[in-house]
């Protein structure tokens, strides 16, 4: 017997029948109910699944990875009820979040009223920024039996990386309009007796001094009251804060993978709210401005009012997993500099709602966070959620007694964190995009926690911090362009790090290493123009603590550097005066943010960088065959590639971490490295493969591969990726740098060469501070062999340098 959905304002009754029951469906909201995806087991799937591997994620939904290796693929995913009930929901929604390349989908219900259908085609890769909602009006239907979603790819390649598929749901667009209602009406309010009066006259002095103090202000006005004071005339046409007032935050500091279509586009989308609340605050502070002063201090408010300030209701409702902090704790931090430099327009009753609200919205979830979520002490995520709880800390220390062991205990707790990932060699041991995310999360920790405890920031860092020097000699590149300071090995992005926040605490934190050089790289008018708009207007503090690591002597990289834990070696030799410098890049660094591409490696020479690695970690650019690599080609001539899927799983380099790292002998003449990457690899394509690269003399590089083909295989190709010009000359390949420096590389005999041109797209481009629709060039050297055959291929490189002699433009 079916059972009635009845959908009340303020409550949501759902009864199903048989195998879907009460207990399973989940109230979202007033108009809305959500039928969980389960277990990948409550699903069939047909079609290409022995190129996917599916995961149930969190328990609320299903984690798809696919690959397809002959062009473009396509499966089905299918699901039974028996006579779900939508008797009062209009709609069906079937939501989903679309990593990287482009899929079509198609949702298909079997209803008791005959079949429904929708599809979307050329979802493009959302980046995490928002789900895509595909609805399937359900015209009257009233119970549905089956729902079968297809998900086809247009793009070779590792497509979705994953693509998740969050969940299903049920809508009735009456009851969901009068949620949306309920919520707008909270634009009405005018915070009678949390918000000073217009005849309150402030000192625009600051609260607590969570960055700096009074005299520091007076300095930030003395350089920068101009500038601020123009911030007023952007309000004009802003909608009122309260409006966004909504029962998730859906705010910066999250990770936005979880934002509804519903809600952006219902709401304007206010994930900007926390930021412009403390650069307003900010602004009215240093150019003495009440108006300024009184919004920001409504747009603490409004923060304070929200339900929660998690990214998306997901985090709030009955079931799923342990959710990570990441927005209660950017809003936190947000919050907290806003109420410090505008807390003198609140009431006592205002300022104590505020309070409230970092406590109940933002501590509470952030420790639960890091108590129950191990492994955000092995990643950055710690640090991430710690910033929020370090700035309501040392608020509350300020207000109210017993808080100090509390601040102790936090600032132990980040030493930890920082100690798991930044490592006694100095690695770090995340991809380097990552590590850019941990510093801008970590600066404002420290530095807080430094400048109200009266110490100075270097005094109260972390022990293995300060030992990342090491890992500055392998990152920091040679590269002349001024916005390739950094070598985008794995998930990077040259920009990321030398942005001055970041480049400046580092500088501080290892005042004798290459970082100081990094942040000498960036010019002064960059310096100056993110300085007033600092993270957090941690500008002053930050010029303080870098005059010296400024003014001081550059620091020199070794000559070889040999990173075990995070496996990563460089050496850094010269030749007539310029730098040659080789990367040779392991597979120790961890969270799967980091390519398929074990035994790949980087080569700079005379101020230009001759072998790239695609700063992409997903998608088909950050697959084997598109980095300095050797892989196997298959009868039909394909390069392969290291990913690959077994029993529904998928397996890359990154599942055989810790046991393919390089090892490395050298000093300021000679170089020698060998890694072992024969694991990475699908034993029906390569069953051993061991590289060498052996350099006698800077200007001689030799590139050695010793392989045995798989049972699939009939041949290698050797793979090298540049962006600078190239072309063959006889058994020669000539790559000519801009700034003098030539790589010529000596084909093998018996081997075949072709060069491919190839767009990998916008962020390979940003990455590389490439410009916009710049080719890279992919040489590829093919040697035929026999399946299951041994074999040894060496390509030759010789460096030669010409003094004043420029390149021609880049094609």
């Amino acid at each position: 017997m079916k059972k009635l959905i009845g959908v009340l304002p303020g409550v949501v009754a759902v009864l199903l029948s048989l195998n879907v029951g009460a207990s399973e469906l989940i109230p979202l909201n007033v108009g809305e109910v959500l039928i969980p995806t389960g277990d990948k087991e409550l699903w069939t799937f047909t079609g290409a699944t022995k190129d996917c591997a599916i995961k149930s994620v969190y328990g609320t939904g299903v984690s798809l990875r696919h690959y397809a290796k002959t062009g473009t693929g396509s499966f089905t995913m299918s699901r039974h009820f028996q006579d779900l009930d939508c008797t009062g929901f209009d709609d069906f929604i079937f939501y989903f979040n679309n990593a990287h390349e482009k899929v079509n989908v198609t949702v298909t219900l079997e209803t008791d009223a005959g079949q429904r259908k929708s599809a979307v085609a050329g979802v493009s890769a959302s980046e995490y920024v928002s789900w895509t909602e595909l609805a399937v009006p359900l015209e009257g239907a009233e119970s549905i039996s089956s729902i079968s979603i297809t998900i086809a790819f247009e793009k070779e390649g590792l497509a979705g990386g994953g693509l998740m598929v969050h969940g299903l749901m049920l809508r009735n667009t009456q009851e969901f309009a009068a949620f949306r209602k309920h919520w707008e009406r909270f634009s009405e309010l005018k915070w009678d007796g949390l918000l000073q009066p217009e005849s309150f006259e402030p000192k625009f002095k600051l609260s607590y001094g969570l960055f700096f103090n009074d005299a520091d202000v007076e300095e930030y006005r003395s350089k920068y009251r101009e500038s601020y004071e123009s911030r007023r005339a952007s309000l004009e046409d802003s909608p009122a804060p309260e409006f966004f007032i909504d029962n998730a935050m859906y705010a910066g500091g999250g990770t936005r993978q979880y934002l509804c279509e519903r809600y952006t586009e219902a709401f304007g989308g206010p994930y900007g709210l926390p930021d412009t609340g403390n650069y307003l605050a900010f602004s009215a502070l240093v150019a003495q401005d009440k108006g300024l002063m009184q919004m920001a201090a409504r747009y603490a408010l409004t923060i304070a009012s929200f339900g929660s300030w998690n990214d998306c209701t997901m985090r709030d409702i009955v079931g799923g997993g342990v959710w990570p902090a990441f927005a209660p704790s950017g809003v936190a931090l947000s919050l907290a500099f806003t109420l410090d430099c505008a807390g003198e327009m609140l009431t006592p009753q205002g300022r104590n709602y505020v309070l409230k609200a970092l406590m109940l919205k933002g501590v509470g979830p952030i420790t639960y966070s890091m108590w129950a979520r191990g492994f955000a002490w092995h990643s950055n995520q710690g640090m991430v959620f710690l910033r929020g709880k370090m700035a309501s800390l040392l608020v509350f220390d300020k207000v109210w007694p017993r808080v100090d062991p509390i601040v102790q205990n936090t600032k132990a707790e980040a030493d930890e964190c920082m100690n798991n990932i930044f490592r006694p060699d100095g690695s770090y041991m995340e991809s380097y995009t990552y590590m850019a995310y941990t510093i801008s999360c970590t600066a404002p920790l420290y530095e807080m926690y430094a400048c109200m405890s009266g110490k100075k920031v270097a005094d109260v860092l972390p022990e293995n911090l300060s030992r990342s020097g090491a890992f500055a000699d392998v990152v920091c590149s040679t590269n002349r362009h001024p916005d390739r300071a950094i070598i985008t090995f794995g998930q990077a992005s040259s920009w990321r790090m030398m942005h001055p926040f970041r480049a400046a605490f580092m500088a501080a934190a290892v005042p004798d290493s290459m970082w100081v050089n990094l942040y000498n790289r960036i010019s002064e008018a960059e310096i100056g123009k993110s300085y007033p708009d600092a993270n957090m207007g941690l500008g002053i503090r930050l010029q303080k603590l870098n005059a010296l690591a400024v003014a001081g002597e550059e620091a020199k990289p070794q000559p070889l550097v040999v990173l075990k834990d995070s496996g990563l070696v460089s050496s850094t030799r010269y030749l007539d005066g310029q730098p040659v410098k080789i990367v040779m890049v392991g597979d120790a660094i961890g969270v799967g943010k980091k390519h398929y591409d074990v035994g790949s490696f980087v080569l700079e020479f005379a101020g230009d960088t001759f072998a790239m690695d695609m700063p992409v970690f997903s998608g088909i650019y950050a697959e084997a065959q598109y980095h300095n690599m050797l892989v196997a080609v298959t009868a039909e001539g394909r390069l392969t590639n290291s990913l690959y899927f077994t029993d529904g799983r998928l397996y890359s380099n990154a599942d055989k971490r810790n046991s393919q790292r390089p090892e490395a002998t050298g000093d300021e003449k000679t170089f020698s490295g060998r890694i072992n990457p024969s694991a990475s690899w699908e034993a029906e394509n390569l069953q051993k493969w061991i590289r060498t690269i052996e350099s006698p003399t800077p200007d001689v590089v030799r590139i050695i591969d010793e392989y045995q083909l798989g049972s699939s295989a009939q041949g290698v190709a050797f793979i090298w990726i540049t962006y600078l010009p190239v072309e063959v000359k006889g058994d020669r390949v000539l790559i000519t740098g801009e700034y003098g420096g030539r790589a010529e590389l000596t084909i093998p005999p018996g081997c075949e060469v072709e060069i491919e041109k190839c767009d990998p797209g916008a962020s390979v481009i940003a990455g590389m501070a490439l410009p916009k629709g710049h080719q890279c060039s992919r040489i590829i050297i093919r040697k035929d062999g026999e399946a299951n055959a041994e074999g040894r291929l060496e390509v030759e490189v010789r460096l030669s340098y010409k003094e004043g002699e420029q390149a021609p433009p880049a094609p």
